[in-house]
């Protein structure tokens, strides 16, 4: 009796179960099901991958005067370890140079008398400018990564996934690219040209690069004297001849580049007295010629006429 009365217990504990499982999956089972799937989040696309979080430029290091454009468009010191941002510029003065890490895709020393500005850093692509001066890139080739370097007034672009090159700009649009190692691909309207070890190209504002050639093996300097040493106009024409794509300066003021033969001409100006003229060449290797020209000297009096007067004569 005892073991019947058991089993009975047993069996109307398994119906109070069954119908509880059987009225939940009557009144919730339903909404689960027709609950919305989860999605699932979609790869990153390429465009995406490439980008990757947005990095910084570094100052490894500096000598001489170095400084950047301020919020309020004043020029302020730089220190080693400054970050520099997107649209943010540095000049070095005479005798000044600044090393950069550009993310991880290139290192690069900023020479004198050079402005640098930077575009844009990911993890695939640096883009950088360089405003005018000279710069030495070294690209290490991380992950694929490349360096993109403009300049100012140009929509030409040098771009190197691995490798050492210089470039050298006027300001004005027109720059000179050379490779010490790896391949340089320079390009601007609709012409690119590939410059490898030991060869150059120039770009001019507006044109297509010049089919890359050898470096010379040394920077030529050769000046036309002056005229005349007395002159009473308050300017002169320096004119002669050096590296293509060079840029020279007379009396330390704004270079010039020289053109696709090496002619250069420009017109300085002179005070009243002695001038003394002093020509500079710089090419894209970094070589420095020197030429001097003396001194002209500006007259402005002119000087009052001798007579002489015999009042005995009639």
């Amino acid at each position: 009796m005892g073991k019947r009365v058991l089993i009975a217990a047993l069996t109307v504990a398994a119906l109070v179960v069954l119908g509880q499982a059987v009225f939940w999956s009557i009144f919730e089972a339903p909404e689960q099901l027709n609950a919305p799937p989860v999605p699932t989040p979609a790869p990153p696309s390429a465009a995406e991958a490439d980008a990757g979080p947005v990095k910084q430029v570094n100052v490894l290091s500096i000598t001489g005067q170095v400084t950047r454009k301020g919020d309020d468009a004043t020029w302020v010191p730089v220190k080693q370890g400054d970050e520099l941002t997107r649209n943010v510029a540095i000049r070095t003065a005479d005798d000044a140079t600044a090393v950069l890490a550009i993310g991880d895709t290139a290192t690069a020393t900023i020479h004198e008398q050079s402005v640098f500005s930077v575009d844009e850093i990911t993890r695939r692509v640096a883009k950088v400018r360089m405003e005018r001066g000279r710069m030495d890139a070294v690209v290490h080739g991380t992950d694929g990564s490349k360096l993109q370097v403009g300049t100012r007034d140009s929509d030409a672009i040098a771009e190197a996934s691995k490798g050492e090159f210089s470039m050298l700009a006027n300001g004005k649009g027109d720059f000179v690219v050379a490779s010490r190692k790896g391949r340089v691909t320079v390009s601007a309207k609709n012409k690119s040209v590939e410059v490898l070890p030991g060869k150059r190209t120039v770009v001019r504002r507006g044109a297509a690069p010049s089919e890359s050639v050898a470096i010379p093996k040394s920077l030529l300097l050769k000046v036309k004297a002056p005229v005349t040493r007395e002159q009473r106009e308050k300017s002169l024409r320096v004119s002669g001849r050096t590296n293509p794509g060079a840029l020279v300066s007379v009396n330390k003021l704004e270079p010039i580049q020289a053109d696709s033969k090496g002619n250069f001409s420009t017109v300085v100006s002179l005070r009243t007295g002695s001038n003394r003229i002093a020509v500079v060449a710089r090419d894209v290797s970094g070589r420095i010629q020197h030429q001097e020209l003396g001194s002209v000297t500006v007259k402005t009096r002119v000087a009052p006429a001798k007579s002489k007067v015999d009042w005995n004569r009639k």
